[in-house]
């Protein structure tokens, strides 16, 4: 019976996502422990900022944060990231390499400060296909896909405390992390 009813709920949540998952591309690493029990805030049209607001909610509760992004996707992220950091918030990034580069010449200077700082790290990888941030709290860890349109833009948001959803977070996070090379300034 167990195993029927983890089936339903993960089916549930791919029916519940379908739409969003369309964005991705078809090739991409996912795994249905994401979704099961999943809550999905999605982009609407009297609420396109929804997705990266209650992500940016999220984020300014946590204790300790790994993330491989994809895209500036709010206005006040790097203010957001920098007054995290400086409170000594742990943090860990993955940057695709446009993404850095984009940082690193609108905010050189706030780029240099993180950089400098014991608890943050940014590695740089070639592309990204999604945001992936595992999130920390207290003894809770939550994992969230941030899912881009073609065009980089917000579609929504998936996220889950699950241990399969987190555990599949994990993994995805140390393959990026394994690859990627060291950001400088």
């Amino acid at each position: 019976m167990a195993e029927y009813e983890g089936f339903v709920d993960r089916l549930n949540g791919i029916l519940a996502a379908s739409n969003l998952l369309s964005a991705l591309d078809p090739g991409v690493e996912l795994d249905t422990a994401l979704l099961a029990g999943a809550e999905i805030v999605t982009q609407e049209p009297v609420a396109p900022h929804a997705p990266g607001t209650h992500l940016s909610e999220l984020i300014e509760a946590v204790d300790r944060m790994s993330c491989v992004t994809c895209a500036h996707s709010h206005s006040r992220a790097m203010e957001i990231v920098h007054s995290l950091a400086t409170d000594g918030v742990e943090m860990e990034f993955v940057f695709p390499t446009a993404l850095f580069e984009y940082v690193r010449s609108s905010r050189p200077d706030r780029l240099s400060q993180l950089l400098e700082l014991p608890n943050y790290e940014t590695r740089v990888v070639d592309e990204t296909p999604y945001g992936l941030f595992l999130l920390e709290n207290g003894d809770e860890t939550r994992v969230c896909l941030l899912i881009y349109s073609p065009d980089n833009e917000t579609k929504g948001v998936i996220s889950n405390t699950s241990e399969e959803a987190v555990e599949w977070g994990e993994r995805v996070y140390r393959s990026y992390e394994s690859r990627a090379e060291p950001a400088t300034v």
